[in-house]
Protein backbone atom coordinates (compact mmCIF):
# COMPACT_ATOMS: atom_id res chain seq x y z
CA UNK A 1 0.00 0.00 0.00
CA UNK A 2 2.76 2.38 0.93
CA UNK A 3 4.64 1.37 -2.23
CA UNK A 4 1.55 2.07 -4.42
CA UNK A 5 1.01 5.49 -2.81
CA UNK A 6 4.62 6.48 -3.43
CA UNK A 7 4.31 5.46 -7.10
CA UNK A 8 1.13 7.54 -7.61
CA UNK A 9 2.57 10.68 -6.03
CA UNK A 10 5.66 10.34 -8.14
CA UNK A 11 3.65 10.00 -11.34
CA UNK A 12 1.52 13.07 -10.49
CA UNK A 13 4.64 15.13 -9.87
CA UNK A 14 6.07 14.07 -13.23
CA UNK A 15 2.89 15.03 -15.13
CA UNK A 16 2.60 18.36 -13.37
CA UNK A 17 6.16 19.14 -14.20
CA UNK A 18 5.54 18.55 -17.91
CA UNK A 19 2.15 20.38 -18.24
CA UNK A 20 2.49 23.09 -15.67
CA UNK A 21 3.69 26.67 -16.20
CA UNK A 22 7.19 25.98 -15.20
CA UNK A 23 9.87 26.48 -17.84
CA UNK A 24 12.86 28.53 -18.76
CA UNK A 25 12.54 32.37 -18.77
CA UNK A 26 13.73 34.30 -21.91
CA UNK A 27 17.10 35.90 -21.63
CA UNK A 28 15.69 39.37 -22.61
CA UNK A 29 12.09 40.68 -22.70
CA UNK A 30 11.46 42.86 -25.84
CA UNK A 31 9.19 45.89 -25.52
CA UNK A 32 7.64 48.09 -28.23
CA UNK A 33 9.06 51.63 -28.33
CA UNK A 34 6.78 54.38 -27.08
CA UNK A 35 6.80 56.23 -30.46
CA UNK A 36 6.16 53.14 -32.64
CA UNK A 37 2.79 54.51 -33.87
CA UNK A 38 4.44 57.55 -35.46
CA UNK A 39 6.31 55.31 -37.92
CA UNK A 40 2.99 54.06 -39.38
CA UNK A 41 1.30 57.41 -40.01
CA UNK A 42 0.70 59.04 -43.42
CA UNK A 43 -1.28 58.41 -46.62
CA UNK A 44 0.53 55.13 -47.32
CA UNK A 45 -1.07 53.64 -44.22
CA UNK A 46 -4.54 55.20 -44.75
CA UNK A 47 -6.80 52.33 -45.75
CA UNK A 48 -10.09 54.27 -45.89
CA UNK A 49 -12.27 53.13 -48.83
CA UNK A 50 -12.70 55.78 -51.56
CA UNK A 51 -16.12 55.76 -53.35
CA UNK A 52 -16.82 57.99 -56.35
CA UNK A 53 -19.94 60.09 -56.79
CA UNK A 54 -21.29 57.80 -59.53
CA UNK A 55 -20.75 54.71 -57.38
CA UNK A 56 -22.68 56.38 -54.56
CA UNK A 57 -25.44 57.40 -56.99
CA UNK A 58 -25.66 53.86 -58.39
CA UNK A 59 -25.83 52.38 -54.88
CA UNK A 60 -28.56 54.87 -53.94
CA UNK A 61 -30.64 54.02 -57.02
CA UNK A 62 -30.27 50.28 -56.45
CA UNK A 63 -31.38 50.77 -52.85
CA UNK A 64 -34.41 52.77 -54.02
CA UNK A 65 -35.36 50.15 -56.60
CA UNK A 66 -35.17 47.50 -53.91
CA UNK A 67 -37.42 49.49 -51.59
CA UNK A 68 -39.92 50.38 -54.33
CA UNK A 69 -40.40 46.82 -55.52
CA UNK A 70 -39.69 45.09 -52.19
CA UNK A 71 -36.90 42.94 -53.63
CA UNK A 72 -33.43 42.02 -52.45
CA UNK A 73 -30.23 43.78 -53.48
CA UNK A 74 -29.25 41.25 -56.12
CA UNK A 75 -32.52 41.54 -58.06
CA UNK A 76 -32.52 45.32 -57.66
CA UNK A 77 -29.00 45.46 -59.11
CA UNK A 78 -30.10 43.37 -62.12
CA UNK A 79 -33.05 45.69 -62.79
CA UNK A 80 -30.76 48.70 -62.50
CA UNK A 81 -28.33 47.27 -65.08
CA UNK A 82 -31.24 46.63 -67.49
CA UNK A 83 -32.43 50.21 -67.05
CA UNK A 84 -28.93 51.50 -67.79
CA UNK A 85 -28.74 49.38 -70.95
CA UNK A 86 -32.09 50.71 -72.20
CA UNK A 87 -30.99 54.27 -71.42
CA UNK A 88 -27.78 53.90 -73.43
CA UNK A 89 -29.72 52.42 -76.37
CA UNK A 90 -32.13 55.37 -76.32
CA UNK A 91 -29.23 57.82 -76.23
CA UNK A 92 -27.61 56.14 -79.26
CA UNK A 93 -30.92 56.14 -81.17
CA UNK A 94 -31.40 59.81 -80.30
CA UNK A 95 -27.96 60.71 -81.65
CA UNK A 96 -28.62 58.75 -84.86
CA UNK A 97 -32.00 60.50 -85.28
CA UNK A 98 -30.40 63.94 -84.89
CA UNK A 99 -27.68 63.11 -87.44
CA UNK A 100 -30.24 61.84 -89.97
CA UNK A 101 -32.43 64.90 -89.34
CA UNK A 102 -29.51 67.24 -90.01
CA UNK A 103 -28.64 65.41 -93.21
CA UNK A 104 -32.25 65.44 -94.45
CA UNK A 105 -32.52 69.17 -93.73
CA UNK A 106 -29.70 69.61 -96.19
CA UNK A 107 -31.68 67.68 -98.82
CA UNK A 108 -30.15 64.33 -97.96
CA UNK A 109 -27.17 64.65 -100.29
CA UNK A 110 -25.19 62.19 -98.21
CA UNK A 111 -27.91 59.51 -98.14
CA UNK A 112 -30.10 59.84 -101.22
CA UNK A 113 -27.82 60.44 -104.20
CA UNK A 114 -29.16 60.96 -107.66
CA UNK A 115 -27.59 59.07 -110.49
CA UNK A 116 -25.25 60.71 -113.00
CA UNK A 117 -27.85 61.10 -115.74
CA UNK A 118 -30.26 62.96 -113.47
CA UNK A 119 -27.55 65.38 -112.36
CA UNK A 120 -26.40 66.14 -115.87
CA UNK A 121 -29.91 66.62 -117.34
CA UNK A 122 -31.13 68.86 -114.53
CA UNK A 123 -27.97 70.93 -114.58
CA UNK A 124 -28.46 71.49 -118.31
CA UNK A 125 -32.15 72.37 -117.97
CA UNK A 126 -31.76 74.78 -115.07
CA UNK A 127 -28.70 76.62 -116.34
CA UNK A 128 -27.54 79.84 -114.73
CA UNK A 129 -30.82 81.77 -115.02
CA UNK A 130 -33.89 79.96 -113.65
CA UNK A 131 -36.16 82.61 -115.21
CA UNK A 132 -35.28 81.36 -118.71
CA UNK A 133 -36.71 77.86 -118.11
CA UNK A 134 -40.28 76.97 -119.14
CA UNK A 135 -41.08 74.59 -116.27
CA UNK A 136 -44.75 74.30 -117.24
CA UNK A 137 -43.67 72.70 -120.53
CA UNK A 138 -41.31 70.37 -118.68
CA UNK A 139 -44.06 69.40 -116.23
CA UNK A 140 -46.42 68.63 -119.13
CA UNK A 141 -43.75 66.48 -120.80
CA UNK A 142 -43.02 64.55 -117.59
CA UNK A 143 -46.73 63.85 -117.03
CA UNK A 144 -47.08 62.66 -120.63
CA UNK A 145 -44.25 60.19 -119.99
CA UNK A 146 -45.88 59.09 -116.70
CA UNK A 147 -42.77 60.32 -114.86
CA UNK A 148 -44.68 61.86 -111.98
CA UNK A 149 -41.62 61.94 -109.75
CA UNK A 150 -39.83 64.18 -112.27
CA UNK A 151 -42.96 66.32 -112.55
CA UNK A 152 -42.78 67.00 -108.81
CA UNK A 153 -39.16 68.04 -109.27
CA UNK A 154 -40.19 70.58 -111.91
CA UNK A 155 -43.05 71.82 -109.71
CA UNK A 156 -40.55 72.56 -106.98
CA UNK A 157 -38.23 74.41 -109.36
CA UNK A 158 -41.19 76.37 -110.72
CA UNK A 159 -42.00 77.37 -107.16
CA UNK A 160 -38.42 78.55 -106.64
CA UNK A 161 -38.65 80.47 -109.92
CA UNK A 162 -41.78 82.33 -108.74
CA UNK A 163 -40.23 83.10 -105.36
CA UNK A 164 -37.10 84.43 -107.05
CA UNK A 165 -39.10 86.46 -109.59
CA UNK A 166 -41.09 88.11 -106.78
CA UNK A 167 -37.84 88.78 -104.88
CA UNK A 168 -38.89 86.68 -101.91
CA UNK A 169 -35.71 84.59 -102.26
CA UNK A 170 -32.52 84.81 -104.28
CA UNK A 171 -32.11 81.66 -106.37
CA UNK A 172 -28.63 80.13 -106.62
CA UNK A 173 -27.71 76.68 -107.96
CA UNK A 174 -25.58 75.76 -104.95
CA UNK A 175 -28.27 76.57 -102.40
CA UNK A 176 -30.24 73.83 -100.68
CA UNK A 177 -33.93 73.66 -99.81
CA UNK A 178 -32.95 74.30 -96.20
CA UNK A 179 -31.25 77.56 -97.24
CA UNK A 180 -34.47 78.72 -98.89
CA UNK A 181 -36.49 77.73 -95.82
CA UNK A 182 -34.27 80.02 -93.75
CA UNK A 183 -34.84 82.87 -96.23
CA UNK A 184 -38.61 82.39 -96.02
CA UNK A 185 -38.72 82.06 -92.24
CA UNK A 186 -41.24 84.53 -90.83
CA UNK A 187 -42.93 85.25 -94.18
CA UNK A 188 -46.45 84.27 -95.20
CA UNK A 189 -44.97 81.66 -97.55
CA UNK A 190 -43.01 79.83 -94.86
CA UNK A 191 -45.56 77.16 -93.89
CA UNK A 192 -46.61 76.32 -97.45
CA UNK A 193 -43.02 76.19 -98.66
CA UNK A 194 -41.96 73.89 -95.81
CA UNK A 195 -44.77 71.50 -96.73
CA UNK A 196 -43.81 71.59 -100.42
CA UNK A 197 -40.14 71.02 -99.50
CA UNK A 198 -41.10 68.00 -97.41
CA UNK A 199 -42.96 66.39 -100.34
CA UNK A 200 -40.20 67.23 -102.79
CA UNK A 201 -37.38 65.87 -100.55
CA UNK A 202 -39.34 62.73 -99.71
CA UNK A 203 -40.26 61.92 -103.32
CA UNK A 204 -37.20 63.11 -105.23
CA UNK A 205 -34.24 62.38 -102.98
CA UNK A 206 -35.95 59.43 -101.37
CA UNK A 207 -36.44 57.90 -104.82
CA UNK A 208 -40.08 56.97 -104.11
CA UNK A 209 -42.40 56.11 -107.00
CA UNK A 210 -45.75 57.88 -107.09
CA UNK A 211 -48.72 57.18 -109.30
CA UNK A 212 -51.07 59.63 -111.00
CA UNK A 213 -53.44 59.97 -108.01
CA UNK A 214 -50.57 60.60 -105.60
CA UNK A 215 -49.11 63.13 -108.00
CA UNK A 216 -52.42 64.99 -108.24
CA UNK A 217 -52.69 65.21 -104.45
CA UNK A 218 -49.08 66.30 -103.97
CA UNK A 219 -48.85 68.79 -106.84
CA UNK A 220 -51.84 70.71 -105.45
CA UNK A 221 -49.63 71.89 -102.59
CA UNK A 222 -47.27 73.54 -105.09
CA UNK A 223 -50.09 74.91 -107.23
CA UNK A 224 -51.82 76.61 -104.28
CA UNK A 225 -48.60 78.30 -103.22
CA UNK A 226 -47.80 79.47 -106.76
CA UNK A 227 -51.39 80.74 -107.16
CA UNK A 228 -50.79 83.16 -104.28
CA UNK A 229 -48.46 85.18 -106.53
CA UNK A 230 -51.07 85.35 -109.30
CA UNK A 231 -53.64 86.75 -106.86
CA UNK A 232 -51.36 89.48 -105.52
Amino acid sequence: MILLSSFLWGYIGLVYGQNGQTGERPERIRKLPIDFKQKYQGDDYNYKESISFWEKANAWLIDKIGSWFSINGSRASTIFENIKFIFYVLVILGVVYIIVKIILNNEGHWIFKRNKEEKESLSYEIGEDIQEIDFNALIHKAIKNNDFRMAIRYHYLLLLKQLDYNKVITFENQKTAYDYELELDGTKYSVGFSKATYYYTYIWYGGFYIDENEYASTSSTFSKLIQQFANE
